[in-house]
């Protein structure tokens, strides 16, 4: 089964190089007048239904049924340009209007978790045109391609145990330690594919990050939605999630914080309920 994954991932790199900037690629629209970017008895009935949504998190406690408690999860702001960005499985991640980054004077993005699999990394900077500095995170040391390719991405990586403590002897780090090495104050965009990611997040609420791309692995759904609430009291608004279909226990999360909703053209608040 893993080689069988190995051949698909390694034929995706292919497709994905083998595409990029293509001209015969020709875009296809259809012919129909311009709508408004989301009907407002949509967003009525989102802000209706979010208010039931509220209350039947309440009653979630202690529950470990999977399916019902992802049914309950959909957006809660209106992203018009969402975007899978990386491969198409195995590593790509949902931003919010990602193209908005090309206007920005400066940006970072962070990638806690690299193993040796740039894909993600190297496909957001061809989309934004390099404008990012890419900081790479990872614990193990990464391969020649790999540190080639996150540097022609307009990155670098260190190699260090993401924890929610420095201790340099053991070679770990908290990321406000990783930041002050690379002396950033803030963090555009932010993707954690790392274990035991849920042990960084107090730390998290604590920077200012304007998306957060968050991979979560609990034993019950009552765990998730206690890191979903703890996210959501920050200021951050759920956008976008994808449950990985093998485990359920596995999530990724893409939140945006209010205080970014302009900087990525967000203007529609379709119901806060997590918190």
């Amino acid at each position: 089964m893993s080689n069988n994954l190995n051949d698909v991932n390694k034929r995706q790199e292919e497709l994905i190089i083998h595409n990029t900037g293509s001209s015969s690629q020709k875009e296809i629209f259809l012919d129909l007048p311009p709508l408004p970017e989301i009907d407002p008895e949509t967003i009525e009935l989102y802000q209706n239904q979010s208010k039931i949504r509220k209350q039947i998190l309440k009653i979630l406690v202690d529950y470990k049924n999977w399916s019902v408690f992802y049914d309950i999860l959909v957006p809660e702001v209106f992203c018009k340009n969402l975007a899978r960005v990386g491969p198409v499985i195995n590593g790509g991640k949902w931003i919010c209007n990602p193209v908005r980054v090309r206007d920005f004077s400066t940006c970072i993005l962070y990638s806690l978790g690299i193993a040796n699999n740039p894909t993600f990394e190297e496909e957001f900077a061809r989309f934004t045109n390099k404008k990012c500095y890419i900081r790479g995170v990872d614990k193990e040391e990464q391969y020649a391609q790999t540190l080639t390719a996150i540097k022609e991405s307009n990155g670098s990586i260190i190699k260090t145990l993401v924890s929610p403590e420095t201790n340099k002897s053991a070679d770990s780090h908290t990321v406000k330690s990783i930041m002050r090495i690379f002396n950033d104050k803030k963090i555009d965009i932010l993707k954690v594919d790392i274990e035991e990611s849920e042990y960084i997040i107090d730390e998290l609420l604590t920077i200012p990050i304007c998306q957060m791309l968050i991979k979560t692995r609990t034993s019950t759904p009552t765990q998730s939605l206690e890191i979903l609430k703890k996210i959501s009291k920050e200021g951050y608004y759920l956008f976008s999630h994808e449950i990985n279909s093998d485990y359920p226990t596995l999530c990724e999360y893409s939140f945006i914080h209010e205080s970014c909703l302009r900087d990525y053209g967000v203007n529609i608040i379709l119901g806060k309920y997590l918190s």
